[in-house]
C-alpha cells in the first residue's frame, strides 16, 4: 500500500512538472528563420510589389558586373548598419551578394534589428550568371551614389520620361563626361 501511494505522489509529481514546463499557444515564440534560395527562386519572386532585393557589394564590384534586376538597391555591407532605416520591415528583403557569404551577414544583421522575412541568394551572382540570369555591367554616374542625381543602382535618373541616356565613364570625374555621367560630343 506504501508503494501505491509513493508511486501515486510520483505520478502525480512528474504530470505537474510536465504541465507547468510547456507554453500555451499564445505564449510560444515565433521563430525566424533566414530562407536561401536559389537563383531562380529570387528571380520568380521580384514581380511582387512586397519584395526588396539589395546588393551588399561595393560600387566597384557594381561596376564590372551587376544583376540585371529593375528597382534593386545597393548597400554596401561595410555600410549596411547606418542604412537599416532604409529598409522596410514590412516587405520580404532579398540580400545578394558574389558568392552568398556577405549578404549571409547582411541577413543576419536583418534578423538581429526584427526583420521577419528575409532570404538570402545562395551562391550570389556568380551563381546567378551560371544558371543564365542577368547580368549587366553597371556603370555609375555619379562619384557620390547617393547623391540625389542618381538612382539607389548608382545609375543617372533621367530627366525626362523619354530619355534613356547611360553613363559612359567609369570614372564620372574624367573631363570626358557631362555631370550627368553622359559622354562629352566632340565638335568638329
Amino acid at each position: 500500500m506504501k508503494t501505491i501511494k509513493f508511486l501515486s505522489i510520483v505520478a502525480l509529481s512528474g504530470l505537474m512538472l510536465a504541465c507547468n514546463g510547456t507554453k500555451s499557444e499564445n505564449e510560444t515564440e515565433k521563430t525566424v528563420e533566414i530562407q536561401q534560395k536559389s537563383p531562380a527562386e529570387v528571380k520568380a519572386m521580384l514581380g511582387d510589389a512586397n519584395v526588396m532585393m539589395i546588393d551588399v557589394r561595393t560600387a566597384d564590384e557594381l561596376k564590372t558586373k551587376a544583376y540585371d534586376v529593375e528597382n534593386i538597391v545597393n548597400i554596401p555591407l561595410d555600410e549596411f548598419d547606418q542604412h537599416l532605416n532604409e529598409i522596410p520591415k514590412d516587405k520580404t528583403i532579398i540580400v545578394a551578394c558574389r558568392s552568398g557569404k556577405r549578404s549571409s551577414k547582411a541577413a543576419n544583421i536583418l534578423l538581429e534589428n526584427g526583420y521577419q522575412n528575409i532570404v538570402n541568394l545562395d551562391g550570389g551572382i556568380l551563381k546567378w550568371e551560371k544558371d543564365g540570369l542577368g547580368v549587366t555591367a553597371q556603370k555609375s554616374c555619379c562619384s557620390d551614389p547617393t547623391s540625389s542625381n542618381c538612382n539607389p543602382d548608382g545609375t543617372c535618373k533621367t530627366t525626362d520620361s523619354t530619355s534613356t541616356k547611360k553613363a559612359c565613364c567609369s570614372d564620372p570625374s574624367s573631363p570626358n563626361c557631362n555631370p550627368d555621367g553622359t559622354c562629352k560630343t566632340k565638335e568638329k
